[in-house]
């Protein structure tokens, strides 16, 4: 079961098991995901990519004041 997680290092859990029950052998989907977490493998590779954007969104009042500079109306219609 190692051997195939370093021979395929992109299969997870449930492809090792779905292939060592082909193979003949009686194996369940959580003692596979058991064994490879014990020996420091990641069971599900697809699944725990590091994200770019956080978690949670910034809060408008988190971010830089946006609002417009206009100047107020009584000056700009002085003559």
């Amino acid at each position: 079961m190692i051997r195939f997680k370093k021979e395929t290092p992109h299969w997870g859990y449930i492809r090792i098991t779905d292939y060592i029950v082909y193979l003949g052998y009686k194996i369940g989907e959580t003692a596979v995901k058991n064994i490879l977490i014990e020996n420091g493998y990641d069971p599900e590779p697809g699944r725990t990519r590091k994200t770019i954007c956080p978690t949670q969104p910034r809060s408008i009042t988190d971010g830089p004041d946006l609002r417009l500079s206009v100047p107020p109306l009584s000056s700009r219609f002085q003559s």
